[in-house]
């Protein structure tokens, strides 16, 4: 309770924390020579997360003994419902000397003998799935790690059964690979594809709102719901941005609705160039 206390009172920008979850499951823990408690961690994390002053990014490791493919995706799952800032997912090294290396025959965990010592296989995962890992942690890199496409992510999961395997599966199909770089417009566009592909309205309503944060132009790419409008109601509470911008010329207005709200953008070059120069919001 005190280390809750003092890190409640850090300021803005203060603290960057990364938590090692490593792996959630107990047997897997217990294996690997921890004994961390799940509703411990999970109490802790929430914790850490709520914190409005720093983010918090949490580490999983693929490889660990007895782990499974399963471990893996449920364990990405579960930081998301807990809306970690970033999931970082890495294979397990085996360095010379620790404890791991000890271990590692008895579990049938195979590495690289020299630097980086990756894991390559175990017991209970195989090459392939070892490979399905590096595929995915890419993935979390492309979308759910990155500011502008984090809380439209985090809506699809909401809507989408399997929303991990899913993910991957459509990144996969469409020529994904771990070596992968993209934009962030094509990241957009990747994700937009997801979601008419399964249907996920709100996870599209979000992606077009981020799209404009991002500095892409209304009525683009996701962006096929929001209106111009001649004003901002009297109703609306600035979100963001300076409402000086209403009153210069050449301020441009749009609209979106989103979530039983209407958002409302004004743009400005002087203001902001491309972003948006402030943000109401006003009950729909």
């Amino acid at each position: 309770e005190d280390l809750r206390s003092e890190l409640e009172k850090a300021l803005p920008g203060q603290l960057h924390i990364e938590v090692g979850i490593q792996c959630l499951d107990a047997d897997v823990q217990r294996l690997s020579g921890r004994n961390s408690r799940r509703d411990a961690v999970l109490d802790g994390l929430d914790f850490l997360c709520k914190q409005k002053t720093f983010e918090t990014h949490a580490d999983l490791l693929a490889g660990l003994p007895g782990q499974t493919w399963e471990h893996i995706t449920r364990d990405a799952a579960t930081l998301m419902l807990y809306q970690t800032a970033e999931i970082q997912l890495e294979i397990l090294k085996v360095l010379p000397g620790t404890p791991m290396q000890e271990i590692a025959p008895v579990h049938g965990i195979c590495y690289c003998p020299d630097t980086p010592y990756d894991v390559m296989k175990s017991e209970t995962m195989t090459v392939e799935e070892i490979q399905q890992v590096r595929a995915l942690s890419r993935l979390l890199d492309l979308t759910y790690n990155h500011k502008a496409l984090h809380f439209p992510v985090l809506t699809m999961s909401r809507e989408c059964p399997d929303f991990i395997l899913r993910l991957l599966n459509h990144f996969q199909q469409t020529g994904g690979t771990v070596q992968t770089v993209w934009n962030l417009q094509k990241r957009f566009f990747f994700l937009l594809d997801f979601c008419r592909k399964y249907g996920l309205k709100q996870g599209e309503i979000s992606l077009a709102y981020h799209w404009l944060l991002a500095g892409f132009p209304p009525g683009e790419g996701p962006d096929v719901y929001s209106r111009k409008a001649d004003n901002i109601p009297e109703n609306a509470v600035l979100h963001s941005g300076s409402a000086d911008c209403l009153t210069a010329r050449e301020t441009r207005c749009w609209q979106l609705p989103m979530n039983g709200e209407v958002i409302y953008l004004a743009y400005n070059r002087a203001f902001a160039p491309n972003r948006p120069a402030a943000i109401w919001i006003a009950p729909e």
